[in-house]
């Protein structure tokens, strides 16, 4: 487990292998919000950053959940999947992810917690550093709820909006498949004719040969 001193500023030291840097600042709403994302319908935090916020390594910080484990419920802390991770990948953090090589040499798959699970980080991480931690991160998941709240009718327009131009999207692309299987029936169709036509220019041709075949036998 890391050893935490504090000090008269309110910040803390961390010391021994689980050492981050020299000193640990109180996060701020603006790092908190840049660092949340949205998984399976869920606002989360992963285990990295949460990790680097309590002034952990990252397998310091999961080995202090690990001995707790008996805490975190499925719907507090999950991991995610390589498809979710791409998909993060592409998001606003994509070079917060990138830079702390989830996309490269982790050997594992991060560790995705939810408001509740960082409700139960209180009572695993001791200290005051991380209550001080732990209550800027809910006051950050709170006034982010209030938010959706109060923008309700503002962000359904907004999807609203955005499932206007997918279907539109789709329909563009719906039109330009028809577009393209008409021109392929009608190079279709000249295909059938053209081997229609060279089948009957054989079957005359052969009617021909028959023809001249009969008259130089009956002159034979």
């Amino acid at each position: 487990m890391s050893e935490k001193k504090e000090n008269n500023s309110g910040k803390a030291a961390v010391s021994g292998a689980d050492k981050v840097s020299a000193e640990i600042a109180i996060v701020d709403e603006q790092t908190i919000r840049d660092k949340i994302y949205v998984v399976r319908g869920v606002q989360v935090m992963l285990d990295f950053d949460l990790a680097e916020i309590y002034g952990y390594t990252t397998k310091a910080f999961n080995q202090q959940v690990r001995n707790n484990i008996q805490k975190f419920d499925d719907d507090f802390r999950f991991q995610l999947t390589r498809e979710e991770i791409d998909e993060l990948s592409r998001s606003k953090n994509l070079t917060s992810i990138q830079t702390k090589g989830v996309k490269g040499g982790r050997a594992y798959l991060p560790w995705a917690f939810t408001e509740s699970g960082i409700y139960i980080l209180m009572t695993v991480l001791k200290g005051d550093l991380a209550t001080r931690q732990s209550k800027a991160l809910i006051r950050t998941f709170r006034a982010m709820k209030d938010y959706i709240v109060d923008n309700n009718d503002l962000l359904r327009q907004h999807d609203l909006l955005q499932l206007s131009l997918k279907i539109s999207d789709s329909n563009d692309k719906l039109t330009e498949t028809n577009e393209r299987l008409t021109k392929t029936d009608e190079k279709l169709n000249k295909t059938v004719d053209t081997v229609q036509i060279i089948r009957e220019e054989l079957v005359h041709d052969k009617l021909l040969n028959i023809d001249v075949v009969e008259k130089n036998l009956k002159h034979g």
